[in-house]
């Protein structure tokens, strides 16, 4: 079995990626059909980017009472919904795709319950995924 290496799918999926195909695009030295993959790369770079905020006052902003990130998220989250697959004319949706999609969706419910409703003035994504555990397990071990 192959297993994704997330390094090297965020080096791919990132804004560098994006910016460098758009300019070879605008120069003229790749096809204009180009454009569209560097926007999806930009699109799953800014995805990852607010799903991942680790710091306030950082190049990532933590999900606050402003609905800028929200609407963003909105916004991504509906791209998300019309991703699909096609295999011999058949398309299909995998689930890693509708993982996204309930994810972007967890994030915007706990902003609202937190953030707007609750105590936190704002609220760092990032300390919401596995690797605060793993750190944790790690210092544990050692």
């Amino acid at each position: 079995m192959t297993f994704l290496q997330v390094n090297l799918a965020s080096q791919v999926c990132s804004h560098s990626m994006y910016a460098g195909i758009d300019t070879l695009v605008a120069l003229g030295k790749m096809r204009q059909e180009a454009k569209m993959t560097a926007d999806f790369l930009k699109m799953v770079n800014d995805t990852f980017d607010l799903l991942n905020g680790r710091a306030y006052g950082g190049s990532i902003h933590p999900l606050t009472k402003s609905t800028r990130e929200v609407d963003r998220l909105n916004s991504l989250k509906e791209q998300a919904e019309q991703w699909h697959t096609k295999k011999k004319a058949v398309k299909s949706r995998p689930p890693c795709f509708e993982g996204l999609v309930q994810a972007i969706n967890a994030v915007i419910s706990l902003r609202v319950e937190l953030v707007d409703n609750g105590p936190l003035k704002f609220m760092l994504t990032g300390r919401f995924n596995q690797d605060c555990l793993e750190k944790l397990f790690s210092q544990v071990r050692a």
